[in-house]
C-alpha cells in the first residue's frame, strides 16, 4: 500500500523550509554514501541555520517543530564535517 500526500506551498517560509528540508537530506544521503561534500554546501547550511532560528523563534509561524528538527540535523552535518 502507497500513501501519497502533495503539499503545495501557501507562502515564502513554506518554501525555504522545503528547500532546506531538501538540502538537508540530499547532504545526508551524500555523506551515508561517502561522497564528499563541497565547503560551499556547509556555508550555505549555515545560513540555512540562521533562518531557521528565526522561523523558530514565531511561536505562532506553526514551524516551531519543524525548525529546530532541521536545525539539529544540521548541527549533525557540520560536527560531522569538522571530525573529518
Amino acid at each position: 500500500m502507497n500513501i501519497g500526500y502533495n503539499f503545495e506551498p501557501q507562502n515564502l517560509d513554506q518554501v525555504l523550509l522545503l528547500e532546506i528540508n531538501e538540502r538537508v537530506t540530499d547532504l545526508i544521503v551524500s555523506m551515508e554514501q561517502g561522497l564528499e561534500t563541497e565547503d560551499i554546501s556547509l556555508e550555505i547550511l549555515k545560513h540555512d541555520k540562521k533562518s531557521l532560528e528565526s522561523l523558530s523563534k514565531d511561536f505562532n509561524s506553526g514551524y516551531e517543530q519543524l525548525a529546530p528538527n532541521l536545525i539539529s540535523k544540521i548541527d549533525y552535518i557540520l560536527e560531522s564535517k569538522k571530525e573529518e
